[in-house]
C-alpha cells in the first residue's frame, strides 16, 4: 500500500510538474510581465487563464481509470475537503463566451464526485461517461451543479 501511495504521489507531483512547464512556455520576458502586473485592471479577463491552473491541480486526473483512482486522487490532493469533483484524463478546454470569466471542457469526459466518508476515505460515485463542466478562469471554483452528462 506504502508503494501505491508512493507510486501515485510521484505520478502527481510529475503531472504538476508538467503542466507548469507547459503554462509557462511562450511567457513574455520577466521586465515585460512585470510592467503589465503594474498596469491597473479595471476588466478581470485580463487576468484569467483558461484552465485555470488551480483546477487543474484540484479537478482533472490525467492517471485516473476507476473510482478507487478518483478517490486516492481526491485524499492526496484536497486531503480532507468535504467533497470533491474529478474529472477523468485530459480534456481540451476553451474559453466560453456566453457568460464572462468561464472555461470549460471542449471534449466529453467522465466524471466523479468524491465525498469524505467519516472524516477517513473518500466514497466516489460516477456522474457519466460524456460530461461537461465549466470552471471560473478567475480563481479555477468548478461549477459542480452545472454539471451536464448525456
Amino acid at each position: 500500500m506504502c508503494r501505491l501511495v508512493t507510486n501515485v504521489k510521484f505520478l502527481v507531483i510529475l503531472t504538476l510538474a508538467i503542466t507548469i512547464t507547459v503554462n509557462f512556455t511562450g511567457l513574455p520576458s520577466p521586465s515585460v510581465a512585470i510592467e503589465k502586473w503594474e498596469e491597473p485592471y479595471d476588466d478581470l479577463e485580463k487576468c484569467t487563464a483558461c484552465p485555470h491552473e488551480q483546477f487543474l491541480e484540484r479537478h482533472v486526473c490525467p492517471y485516473c481509470e476507476t473510482l478507487q483512482d478518483a478517490a486516492t486522487f481526491s485524499r492526496l490532493i484536497r486531503g480532507y475537503a468535504r467533497r470533491n469533483t474529478v474529472l477523468f484524463g485530459t480534456p481540451e478546454f476553451e474559453v466560453k463566451t456566453y457568460l464572462k470569466n468561464r472555461c470549460g471542457n471542449t471534449t466529453p469526459v467522465k466524471i466523479a464526485t468524491c465525498s469524505l466518508v467519516d472524516n477517513i476515505y473518500y466514497h466516489c460515485e460516477l456522474l457519466g461517461f460524456k460530461c461537461f463542466c465549466e470552471h471560473s478562469t478567475i480563481n479555477g471554483h468548478i461549477f459542480f451543479r452545472e454539471i451536464k452528462c448525456e
